[in-house]
């Protein structure tokens, strides 16, 4: 009895580490922060066509990926992941400018991004 017992917390414990990681795996470029940091705000999302950046200031660049664990993962799930970066460090816009959907050997949607505030 005691045997199974153990197993039974060890197990558990596995399973809550493997829980652990089955989240978007993210690579940020130009600033560093934690999802403790996300904040809503008045955001705006631009996906694929080219936009004019002489009128904004570049902030830095995120890459949405999976883990190959990852659970919730479609376009929403990304799309909250960018607003969530975006606002921790007061962007405006974020350019979306690589979108790659779901196929037979990626069950995840995955995004490239780069964020802007709006030049004063």
């Amino acid at each position: 009895m005691l045997n199974s017992s153990r197993f039974l917390f060890l197990f558990s414990v596995l399973g809550l580490i493997v829980l652990q990681s089955c989240s978007y795996l993210i690579h940020r470029d130009g600033y560093e922060i934690s999802k403790k940091d996300y904040d809503i705000c008045d955001l705006q999302i631009v996906i694929k066509p080219w936009i004019d950046e002489s009128e904004l200031e570049y902030l830095g660049m995120i890459q949405i990926t999976e883990t190959g664990y990852t659970l919730r993962c479609d376009k929403s799930d990304a799309m909250e992941i960018l607003e969530g970066e975006a606002c921790a460090i007061d962007a405006d816009l974020v350019w979306v400018f690589e979108e790659r959907f779901p196929i037979y050997n990626r069950h995840c949607y995955e995004c490239s991004a780069k964020i802007y505030r709006y030049k004063l």
